[in-house]
């Protein structure tokens, strides 16, 4: 299973699926009621770049990139929100962090917004409250002409006067 959302593009809409044989007049079936609209040039582009090694090469480029931005932003937030604990696998263009239960997401995401920082909070991907209580979302993919350095620091400072020390 696969998808460009975050390693290409994730306006293209593009995912894959390899799969048993017998499974594949069901997915087929489903498919067909749920969406048909895929754009014929983006899976063609796509198989270009599948096809030539660009695709490969891009990411591998990217793995080392993003990995260490996530060091570089974990490294932070231990040293200066250690209240906050991080999730999620040493993998991927994000990280969870949750705050103690105490902590008012919704005024942790003013806040952060405030600043120019825009994050998604995880009740954005719950409906209300987390399971894991109250948290964020952080992307260490950044627009062009971000300064990562920064925005980290914008983060963790801002992140260090709204969370409980201890």
């Amino acid at each position: 299973m696969g998808t460009t959302s975050k390693s290409l593009a994730p306006t293209m809409r593009l995912a894959w699926l390899t799969v048993p044989a017998e499974m594949m007049p069901e997915l087929v079936r489903f498919r067909l009621l749920t969406d048909r609209h895929n754009p014929v040039i983006d899976q063609l582009a796509m198989a270009q770049l599948i096809g030539s090694g660009a695709l490969d090469r891009h990411l591998r480029r990217v793995r080392g990139r993003y990995r260490a931005r996530r060091e570089t932003l974990v490294r932070a937030l231990r040293t200066y929100v250690p209240t906050a604990r991080i999730l999620g696998v040493a993998a991927g263009y994000h990280i969870t962090l949750t705050f103690p239960s105490t902590v008012d997401e919704a005024a942790v995401f003013d806040r952060l917004k405030d600043r120019g920082i825009l994050l998604d909070p995880l009740s954005r991907h719950t409906g209300t409250a987390s399971a894991l209580g109250p948290g964020l979302i952080v992307a260490t993919a950044l627009r062009r002409n971000t300064s990562f350095a920064a925005a980290v620091e914008a983060l963790t400072t801002t992140l260090a006067t709204l969370l409980p020390k201890h």
